[in-house]
């Protein structure tokens, strides 16, 4: 039976009787209502639907793309990010070019390689579960990734469509790979690459260059080229010092919470992002 937590107690800053005070146990915490409403933003943008105001973008679910990236070479998760773009709301994960299904000479375009480099993706990704071949048609897991229909309730990250193909147009595929990386470790309310990215903003354990190279396992020297290249593209902000670096995602390309979202942190992000490119025009 569930013992009654509601006792009467002393204040012990003014001595008064405090009536129908709540008893904490081992392990409880006191937590203020802006954090509860934190809490609940979060819940409910788990499930919240993903097509709002005309922007399209792909489910990415955290637990199985950071399994499928470990399995990955930098360029083959780049090819894979390219071929998540040709998703259709309609299309039952699809892979569409020209709209028609794609063959195999059109992946090849997609993802701007030889045909015989393409097969090699196609049989890597099919591998390791992402990508199917049913009828003759190239189709998306959608245990990994999807575009419309019914969604799971499993955390996830969405991929803004119309942002991705903006910042990939002149990367490299191993450049592009960096952003399938990131998709299991973006923040849902601050947008910084991190351990946990549901935790509270307040605990948040900041990913560096040392601990992205470990993630990616490519050498720190590596890392950093690729995202200053990222930084250009503006994709990406190198914010820090010297010693902790901490990596900004633009929240109009990866997105956690529900569509629709306009916080004060997410306007600021904006600027600093528009601030950054015109420094770097200039």
């Amino acid at each position: 039976m569930k013992k009654n937590r509601l006792e009467t107690m002393i204040d012990p800053k003014t001595g008064e009787f405090v009536y129908n005070a709540v008893r904490l146990e081992p392990g409880d915490r006191l937590t203020t209502a802006k954090e509860m409403e934190r809490n609940q933003l979060y819940i409910d943008s788990r499930f919240k639907k993903r097509f709002h105001h005309g922007r399209n973008y792909v489910v990415s679910y955290v637990d199985q793309v950071r399994e499928v990236a470990g399995a990955l070479s930098m360029s083959e998760a780049g090819a894979l990010i390219k071929l998540l773009l040709q998703l259709r709301i309609k299309s039952d994960g699809v892979v569409m070019y020209e709209g028609k299904p794609a063959r195999k000479g059109d992946i090849a375009k997609i993802i701007g390689v030889t045909r015989p480099t393409a097969n090699n993706y196609i049989d890597k990704f099919t591998e390791v579960g992402v990508l199917s071949v049913v009828e003759k048609k190239f189709v998306i897991n959608r245990n990994f990734h999807a575009m419309g229909g019914q969604l799971e309730k499993r955390d996830f990250t969405k991929l803004y469509t119309v942002k991705t193909r903006e910042i990939i147009d002149r990367l490299s595929l191993e450049d592009v790979g960096m952003l399938y990386h990131f998709l299991p470790y973006f923040h849902y309310m601050r947008y910084y690459l991190c351990e946990i990215p549901t935790c509270d903003p307040t605990e948040i354990d900041f990913i560096g260059t040392t601990r992205l190279s470990e993630i990616t396992d490519i050498h720190r020297t590596l890392v950093n080229g690729r995202m200053k290249k990222l930084q250009s593209a503006g994709a990406v902000l190198i914010t820090g010092t010297r010693n902790q670096t901490r990596y900004l995602i633009h929240p109009d390309l990866m997105f956690r919470q529900p569509e629709g979202t306009e916080t004060e942190w997410t306007r600021s992000v904006r600027q600093m992002f528009e601030d950054h490119g015109k420094e770097y025009c200039n």
